[in-house]
């Protein structure tokens, strides 16, 4: 784990591991991009970054969630058609809260273990949704209704490490 949840420490931690390692998985959230002064600005830079990190290091694969991690969960347990639109963290952690009324955010690891089996029986329901949901984001951004750095629907590419390691098996 990275000391700070910024990209660059992540994928400056990512560097420092790519010798141990067979490959490195990053996870970024785009909230702390997205929210920031100069969001635009910024979500620029970071796509530049990421595209050098992974022309150096092919073995570096990067994943994002918008806004957070927790919408990778919160697709465990979401049966609604509509997506999330928001980029708003506390509202995805409040949404999340009324299916894992035990996570504790500080603590991500430790909620995980303890939810585990409950996550792993919906995990297939999760995967289909992140995968709806970016089919609706890039839709809406093909047609100019946002661009890429204000589409406000909720995604992850968690999923997307699953298929990675079952296809690498």
């Amino acid at each position: 784990m990275p000391s700070s949840s910024d990209y660059k420490s992540i994928f400056k931690k990512a560097k420092e591991n790519i010798d141990v390692y067979e490959c490195v998985f990053c996870l970024i959230d785009l909230d702390h991009i997205l929210n920031s002064d100069n969001c635009e600005q910024n979500y620029e830079k970071y796509k530049t970054e990421k595209t050098k990190l992974r022309e150096k290091f092919p073995s570096i694969f990067i994943f994002e969630s918008c806004p957070c991690f927790e919408i990778w969960l919160f697709f465990h347990f979401d049966d609604k058609s509509q997506p999330v639109e928001t980029y708003c963290k506390i509202l995805v952690e409040k949404k999340l809260k009324k299916y894992l009324p035990d996570y504790d955010f500080n603590k991500k690891a430790e909620s995980i273990k303890s939810a585990y089996s409950e996550l792993q029986k919906r995990q297939a329901f999760a995967i289909q949704k992140s995968e709806e949901y970016r089919k609706i984001r890039k839709i809406k951004i093909d047609n100019g209704d946002y661009n890429e750095s204000n589409c406000p629907i909720s995604f992850t590419e968690i999923d997307l490490i699953f298929q990675k390691l079952l296809k690498d098996k």
